[in-house]
């Protein structure tokens, strides 16, 4: 029998291993990019019409929930007392502040439906200081939630408008006053 020399055994075994390696870890990395590769066509299909109304639903149902929130904001603001020189002397409130139950509503949708936690930082910030600076920042991030993008204006610049004679003052005429939150409103007279 022919001997073979134990160096070219030794090169015939680590050719072997090294080809057995090579190719599982190629057959490995292949089905690895096949995978990433199929996910991401997967992405670029259209959607189902179901798919397409589960989505649409959740956006109205998040933007009903938006339009809930600013009107009890709104009523909560409305409904405060505030101090300044763009007060009306003879301003009285023509609602009643919301329920703990609406706010705590309100804060609950806005749990379910937003997706951006400062959302829910800046609507209990603003019943803490009952200001138009903190509703125009709500109202900023709520319009970038929905994909709207930022408000229009500053929202630093948002400004609460008091009714003077039954008509609306020109916007800057709204920049000085402050919500009074430690005084109830007086009760109005149907």
């Amino acid at each position: 029998m022919i001997e073979t020399p134990e160096w070219l055994q030794q090169a015939l075994v680590s050719a072997t291993t090294t080809g057995a390696a090579i190719w599982i870890i190629q057959k490995y990395a292949l089905a690895k990019i096949k995978h990433d590769f199929d996910l991401k066509l997967e992405n670029l299909k259209p959607l189902t019409a179901e798919e397409t109304l589960r989505r649409e639903n959740y956006l109205n149902s998040k933007r009903d929930a938006f339009f809930e929130v600013t009107a009890t904001l709104g009523r909560y603001m409305e409904s405060s007392e505030w101090d300044g020189p763009d007060v009306p002397p003879s301003r009285t409130s023509q609602c009643t502040k919301p329920s703990e139950a609406e706010i705590n509503g309100c804060m609950a949708k806005l749990a379910l439906y937003s997706d951006s936690p400062e959302i829910l930082t800046e609507f209990t910030q603003c019943f803490q200081t009952i200001s138009s600076v903190s509703f125009g920042r709500l109202l900023s991030l709520m319009r970038q939630d929905l994909g709207y993008g930022a408000l229009p204006i500053d929202p630093e610049s948002y400004k609460y408008v008091f009714i003077h004679n039954g008509s609306v003052p020109a916007p800057a005429d709204t920049a000085h006053a402050t919500a009074r939150p430690d005084v109830a409103p007086a009760p109005h007279s149907p």
